[in-house]
Parts: C-alpha cells; structure tokens; sequence
C-alpha cells in the first residue's frame, strides 16, 4: 500500500518544480504511516523527502518523516540527527521529540528517551501514544537497573501505560505493554487480564497469545495454583501457531509444556 502511494505521489508531481507542491505531496498522508505502517520501499520515499528537501531545507514536517523512514530501517543515528533538525526549525513539534524519544529508546539511551517524551507530554499532554512510550522506555530500563530501581521502573512504566488507556481505552499497546510490566512484577492475574483485553482489540495478532501464554505458564508456579493453566497456556501457543506457523518461541514454549 505505501510502496503504491509512493510511486502515485511521483506520479502526480512528475514536472512541477515548486518546492512546496513537492514537499507537501510527499509529506501529506505519510506523516503517520512511516512511523506506523509497514513500508516496502523506504529507500524510494527517502529519495522523494532528499529531493524535497533540496527545494526546500526549511520544512520541519520533512524531516521529521524521513526520520521515520530512517527509523524504520534501525538507522537510529540519521533519525535523530533528522529529528533534531525539525526540532531545531519547530521547537514546538511533539511529534518530533516523541520521535526522537523511540530512536533513543531503541539505542538504548533511556535517560535521553525519557527527556524527549517528557517534553513531548508538554507540548501535547492528551496524546496517549507518548505516555505508552515513556512508559515502555521505563520497562525497558529496568533491566540495566539495581533491584530497588528494577521495581520503580516497573511502577513507572504501569503508571503511564495506565494514563495512556485513560486517555485511549482502545490503546492496545499500553494493555500489551502493561500485561508484560504487570508480568515481571509477578502480577500474572492482571497481566492475563491486559493480555485478554488487548486480544480482543487485536485478535488476529499471533504474538498477543504468545504473550499470556507465557503469564499462564509463569502463573502455574505461583499460588494460588490454577490446574487450568497448563491446559490454556498450551492453548494460547497453539492459537499463536496457527496465526504464525513460523514462531519458533511458541513452538518452543508449547513443547516445553507437553
């Protein structure tokens, strides 16, 4: 789908020199979908958003997509560096420190990820997807952390994934990422629970089942003792299977189990 758009926007701009014909041809509708949507062809729309920049150096909106793209591509360093140019033209683009916050957080510069989305909470403090982020850039800390600071991280990170289902009950990333936080506490009851929810937002998606799966499994150890979950943690790998008849860990899982 975006490799198609892409080559329409070329199509429609294919003589038409003016820069912002070309710039917002290729920015308008794309904004998003580099960051969310699975995108075939990044290096031909990054030719588009080079030769959009060329005409015009100035757009913020530009860079902070092709940043997408680069980000896209596990090119963290040319995302940041296009993100902080779209900051550097529009200090009030949250977007683009939400952006630049996923980039850091994927180098693994939590500290750096968490000033980003902290700003971006400022500029924007209704957007949801910020608080899932920061929140899983909490999660993800935990584990360079001493045990005390591993719990904190913990709270943290359920302390947004909660003010992100508030302000987007449908959000499923924050019921996925909660579950897995709720997980590592050992809270397997609310963890099978945002698990279950999120499935029922997203059912088809192989790797929510692996998920509470892998509660269940975990919850069987832990009293009090539920003689169910071996059964349904077999069944939640079977489901992810089916979904996926390539996932290895579920095989794995599942074959450890029987």
């Amino acid at each position: 789908m975006a490799q198609k758009y892409a080559i329409k926007v070329i199509a429609s701009i294919l003589g038409k020199e003016d820069p912002q014909t070309l710039m917002r041809s290729i920015g308008t509708g794309l904004e998003e979908r580099t960051m969310s949507n699975k995108i075939e062809d990044n290096d031909l729309i990054i030719l588009n958003y080079n030769r959009a920049i060329e005409l015009n150096p100035n757009d913020s909106v530009v860079y902070n997509n092709r940043g997408g793209c680069f980000l896209k591509k596990g090119e963290y360093d040319l995302a940041i560096s296009d993100y902080n140019r779209a900051i550097e033209l529009d200090p009030k683009y949250a977007g683009a420190y939400l952006n630049r916050g996923v980039a850091h957080n994927e180098k693994g510069a939590y500290g750096q990820a968490i000033s980003d989305f902290n700003r971006a909470i400022l500029l924007n403090p209704k957007d949801s997807n910020v608080y899932c982020k920061r929140g899983f850039t909490y999660y993800s800390r935990r584990v360079k952390c001493t045990s005390g600071e591993y719990e904190n991280n913990l709270d943290r990170a359920i302390s947004n994934f909660n003010r992100a289902i508030l302000l987007n009950p449908k959000n499923a990333d924050a019921y996925n990422n909660r579950g897995m936080a709720y997980r590592a506490k050992g809270n397997y009851d609310q963890a099978i629970s945002d698990f279950s929810q999120v499935i029922l937002l997203n059912p088809k998606d192989s790797s929510l089942y692996y998920e509470r799966g892998c509660a269940y499994s975990c919850r069987r150890f832990n009293p009090p003792y539920c003689e169910d979950d071996l059964d349904r943690a077999i069944s939640d790998f079977s489901q992810a299977i089916i979904l996926n008849p390539k996932y290895i860990e579920a095989y794995s899982q599942r074959g450890y189990l029987c």
